[in-house]
């Protein structure tokens, strides 16, 4: 039933507040009667279900301060919880996403609550799919499926359920049921255990809050509350936590026998508040069928101070345990934990954005919550300089529908100043004259319109395009064109991509066919190629302008039109692989840690469809990126948004068809019935891999941040923030644009010494000695550290999503965030950035900064990932036929981004060595431009390294060949429980070296003896020979499942073996090709030990699984 439970450390644990705290267990009876789900919770309805008091903040591992109450329960058929938590004492929830049908929505950006569903606990044997639900007081939905046993996310995942929710009397409410089957459980109930995390995401201001006080990623199952469900089991509700009044600690447990038969329990309570002993109790208590009792016990009396309770309920031998929590709690309410901005809920509604590189400002009039707003009859919007009352520009809005509307006005101009808009109404009693007035400011900076990190020369190691005849080379391809302006055949590093030609096709009017001209070349220059092509069917028109990038890559904007014929047509893009380049595909919605990377499914017909993807607020089907191939060659497709398509929500918009040996990859343009509602414009590009080759000086294999140093050897280190050199929140600059600190920097680098009364000064400017935030200290020391240690390579961290509070962002706030409307505020973001031109101009103006001051040698660039941007101004959202507003991704912005940075780097004379942090982002077109790619920031915890990745996901996602980028790694050397830290390391190395993937960080043990070993025998270097496991290898592996990386050289092999299945003795032989004498010597690189031969060639050791062995066989 339940595991054996010690109660005396139950018991002991406040004796020390540094005790382990532990995830929460119960085991459950099945409800007898089901509880309305309305979203009055009342305590009758809900007495057989589990009642638990107070959310654990999450990384303080103690109750929020915040109050919280649920309830978790089931039936059989349904899943039931109800939560209730305290409402602000002013304003409400905050409530900014609205719900959207079938599309998850980013509900975690309002108060919402967050559960974790793991069905499966019990069934390890089966596939294990943990379950995510976020939803706020509306009703918008995060619902996502996470599949441990392969690795990844589907967003395509919905729950299915009863909700109902209610804020009144000071609590928000909410009630809920999820039927069984919605989670895939067909089981029996009863018998089974769960893993459950109950959680509530809190605003004003953000605190993330949930059941169980351990976990460090809330997607690690084994640290989620764990439910057992037992028909004979007490119903345990903790009443009570605190007596306000008193400045008491109160632990009030009721226990209920729901049974037929009699029941002994044994129950222990314990409080230790941090200035007392502790207060114990235990009791025995004996349950009749069906009564129920509460067991009290009165803590110490302090207003202010931790306590540490722990509640046990325990069957009368001690031996099962039916409840068991721990947990750290305050009774003090702290003034801080609220801190509510405070909005005037006007009548009229004037939202607007200012975008001061396009000489526009967008608007929307909102006079729905006007009494007399059906007497609105029309509005002009009025924008004028702050203090005068001439008008700059006065625009007539369009009519009000539904007491709404919206515009995009032309601007002059502006010089610097303080603007004022404002909407002008007419209409009838009641109206106003206007509406609030709002405020903007334009300030011209010296930033604007630079043309940094441009160039028409091509930058090393691209080389320049090339065209001959219908070929276009870019380096390590070629690319034949045909009529259509596509590809008849790519050549990817001497091999052929293609089964067929790309081409276009239509359906219900003939085909689509190229009128008999060749495509044309209209310019060739070193970095780009333009050109031309026409194509018609029986019902449709077309013109594609196409133009390649020296980095390979192939935009084309396709201009469609329909003929008289109006009947149904249809537009397909067909992308015909070979199936034995197509074996791996990598997708990307507009989000990241949800994307798919792995094998294409196996099966003929269709075997993936776009409906299939993860996306966040992408509407219908559409999907923005799409990569096919091996670990190196394919060929990536990609779109911004799907702008111009004539489109069937219920279709999917890609395809993915095997038959015949032919991979093949169908893009639906048009797939809707119907004439096409006008002329169409299409955009999408191409790119074929391996994109660039891998960094050939020094090699990428010797580029490293592990070993000391050496002269074949590039040291190089990662600032990790931007603290570590001056920078503030997400800034791209020093703290207040004081760029002397980079001075100093370049001396500790050339010097070796400090400049320490410089950066005690430094420090002071943040606050006096004492007073102000360690972390800031702490950071800046650090990175005087790094730059002592004299790499020879230094990295600054920037986010590319991200900007801090400055005056450049609150006049480029509208033009630089994805959302539709700001809240026209300074406050720093971490993720709602869209890199777009202006964007680009300033952070590269501080980039030129940075490496000019002779500190810093690259940039790196966190969050390099899609997201949606929602602006239809410069951020290339657009309305769709129906309506709806459909959000770019930020694809080309990103790449032009990291292009930029990467030019500049090259014309300041550094080396190609920036970072692209694309953790399940590796998007072809963004991270050519990145030399090195840095993956795994996901899945931390106790679980072994290849559990996290699954060997397919790391070929396709990873591995870096596809762009020649380095691959480098984040590994989360971050185990919930001690004992397992160096074991979670050590499968970490085994996953990571197999794979040729780096460590981020310059971690110990064993990564700085295994290196070093591989190292000094010439790994990196033109001697040796490195032979990947998926490549034809001169070794044979018996007796276990396997993965081995070989580096041979004349007269001596290494062989690094991961084991990938379960315990077992590895017997592995060399091929005779490699030239050793039969009787070679093996020698164990960590251990120094000989390795037991086998027989001739063959070596034999026992191996755990997920364990390595690196071993050296020499004549």
């Amino acid at each position: 039933m339940g595991r054996s439970f010690l109660l005396p450390c139950v018991l002991t644990l406040g004796v020390a507040f540094a005790a382990e705290l532990h995830s929460p267990t119960i085991s459950l009876p099945l409800m007898a009667k089901a509880p309305a789900i309305d979203g009055v919770i009342g305590e009758e309805e809900w007495a057989g279900a589990t009642r638990q008091i107070g959310f654990a903040s999450h990384g303080r591992k103690r109750l929020a301060s915040r109050e919280g109450v649920f309830w978790l329960g089931s039936d059989g058929k349904e899943t039931f919880i109800a939560v209730k938590t305290e409402l602000p004492p002013e304003g409400g929830l905050l409530t900014r996403v609205q719900p959207r049908e079938n599309v998850d929505v980013q509900a975690y950006r309002d108060d919402s609550l967050e559960l974790w569903f793991d069905p499966f606990r019990s069934y390890k044997a089966r596939q294990r799919i943990c379950y995510q639900i976020i939803v706020n007081p509306l009703g918008a939905l995060y619902d996502v499926a996470h599949d441990k046993t392969k690795g990844m996310t589907s967003t395509a995942w919905r729950v299915n359920w009863r909700f109902a929710s209610k804020a009144a009397d000071g609590w928000w409410s909410v009630e809920l049921a999820i039927p069984l089957a919605a989670l895939d459980f067909k089981g029996e109930l009863a018998g089974s255990e769960w893993g459950v995390r109950v959680g509530r995401n809190w605003q004003q201001p953000w605190e993330q809050s949930e059941w169980s006080p351990t976990p460090i990623a809330y997607d690690d199952p084994e640290t989620m509350g764990v439910v057992r469900w037992e028909k004979t089991a007490p119903v345990v509700q903790v009443l009570e936590l605190a007596d306000a009044k008193a400045n008491r600690a109160v632990l009030a447990t009721r226990l209920a026998n729901p049974t037929e038969k009699p029941m002994a329990l044994k129950v222990a309570l314990s409080n230790k508040h941090v200035d007392s002993p502790a207060t114990e109790k235990a009791e025995e208590v004996a349950l009749a069928a069906g009564e129920s009792k509460t067991v009290r016990l009165d803590g110490s009396t302090y207003a202010k101070g931790d306590n540490l309770s722990a509640i046990a309920v325990t069957s009368a031998d001690g031996k099962t345990t039916f409840f068991a929590r721990d947990f750290v709690w305050s009774l003090e309410k702290p003034d801080t934990r609220w801190r509510v901005a405070l909005h005037e809920r006007e009548a009229i509604e004037l939202a607007f954005g200012y975008y001061p590189y396009h000489n526009k400002l967008k608007a929307r009039l909102d006079v729905s919550s006007l009494p007399a707003a059906k007497e609105v009859t029309g509005a002009t919007l009025v924008v004028r300089r702050k203090g005068t009352a001439e008008a700059l520009a006065r625009v007539p809005m369009p009519p009000l529908k539904n007491g709404r509307c919206e515009l995009v006005a032309d601007l002059p101009k502006l010089a610097e100043g303080t603007y004022e808009v404002l909407a002008e109404l007419t209409g009838g009693k009641g109206v106003p004259k206007e509406s609030p007035v709002k405020e903007f400011l334009r300030k011209v900076f010296p930033w604007e319109h630079n043309k940094l990190g441009i160039s028409d020369k091509a930058m090393p190691p691209f080389t320049p395009l090339q065209v001959e005849g219908k070929a276009v080379r870019s380096v390590l391809r070629e690319h034949v064109m045909n009529k259509y302006g596509l590809w008849d055949q790519v050549t990817s590093k001497g091999t052929s991509v293609l089964a067929a030609p790309i081409r276009y096709e239509t359906d219900g009017a003939g085909a689509f066919v190229p009128p008999g001209t060749d495509v044309r070349v209209v310019s060739a220059t070193d970095t780009t190629v333009v050109l031309e092509a026409a194509c018609m069917s029986g019902g449709l028109n077309a013109f594609a302008e196409c133009t390649f990038d020296y980095d390979g890559m192939m935009k084309v904007a396709i201009k469609v039109a329909q003929r008289t014929n109006p009947a149904t047509v249809g537009l397909d893009l067909v992308i015909p692989l070979r199936e034995e380049i197509a074996k791996l595909m990598h997708v990307c919605g507009d989000g990241l840690r949800f994307n798919y990377a792995g094998e294409v499914p196996k099966g003929e017909g269709v075997v993936w469809d776009s409906s299939k993807a993860s996306r966040l607020e992408i509407a219908g089907s559409f999907i923005p990126y799409i990569w096919l191939g091996d670990e190196e060659r394919g060929i990536a497709w990609f779109a911004d948004s799907d702008e111009g398509w004539f489109l069937d929500d219920k279709k999917p918009a890609l395809e993915l068809i095997r038959r015949k040996g032919v991979v093949e990859l169908r893009v639906h343009f048009i797939n809707k019935p119907g004439p096409l509602p006008g002329p169409r414009k299409i955009v999408f590009g191409l790119q074929a891999t391996p994109t660039k080759p891998m960094m050939a000086k020094s090699s990428w294999r010797r580029l490293n941040s592990l070993v000391g140093k050496a002269p074949d050897f590039l040291r190089y280190h990662v600032l990790g923030a931007t603290f570590y050199w001056g920078g503030v929140d997400h800034d791209v600059f020093p703290r207040d644009k004081d760029t002397s600190i980079y001075d100093k920097f370049a001396e500790i680098r050339r010097t070796g010494k400090e400049d320490r009364p410089f950066f005690e000064n430094w420090l002071r400017r943040y606050g006096p000695d004492g007073q102000r935030d360690k972390m800031w200290d702490a950071h800046i020391w650090s990175g005087v550290s790094s730059f002592k240690s004299q790499p020879d390579i230094m990295i600054p961290y920037t986010n590319a999503r991200g900007c801090g509070r400055c005056e450049d962002f609150t006049v480029f706030q509208d033009e630089w965030l994805v959302s539709d409307y700001t809240t026209r505020s300074a406050t720093p973001v971490a993720y709602d950035v869209d890199p777009v031109p202006s964007f680009q101009d300033f952070a590269l103006y501080y980039f030129e900064k940075m490496l000019d001051s002779g500190a810093f040698d690259g940039i790196y660039f966190d969050n390099a990932f899609l997201k949606a941007n929602k602006n239809i101004v410069g951020g290339g959202a657009y309305y769709r036929d129906d309506g709806t507003l459909q959000p770019a991704c930020g694809l080309w912005t990103m790449r032009d981004y990291l292009k930029r940075a990467a030019i500049l780097c090259w014309q300041k004379g550094r080396p190609f060595v920036n970072v692209s942090h694309m953790t399940n982002t590796q998007i072809v077109p963004i991270n050519t431009w990145a030399a090195i790619n840095l993956d795994w920031e996901w899945r931390y915890g106790d679980t072994d390294a290849h559990d996290r990745f699954a060997e397919d996901y790391v070929r396709a996602t990873s591995i870096g060949l596809q762009t020649g980028s380095r691959p480098t790694a984040l590994l989360g050397l971050h185990a919930t429980k001690k004992e397992l830290q160096s074991w979670v390391a050590r499968t970490c190395l085994a996953w990571c070296l197999v794979h040729e993937i780096y460590p981020a960080w310059a971690y110990g043990e064993p990564f700085q003896t295994v290196y070093k070993k591989l190292y000094d025998f010439g790994y990196g270097t033109e001697q040796c020979r490195v032979i990947r496991y998926w490549e034809k290898q001169p070794i044979r592996i018996e007796g276990i499942e396997a993965k081995a990386l070989v580096i041979a050289k004349p007269g001596a092999v290494a062989v690094f073996v991961t084991n990938t299945g379960a315990d077992g003795t590895c017997r592995l032989t060399l091929d005779p090709s490699l030239g050793l004498k039969p009787d070679a010597a093996a020698i164990d690189s960590e251990t120094a030990k000989p390795i037991e031969r086998a027989g001739e060639g063959t070596y034999s050791f026992s191996l755990k699984r997920h364990d390595f062995k690196l071993f050296i066989v020499s004549e």
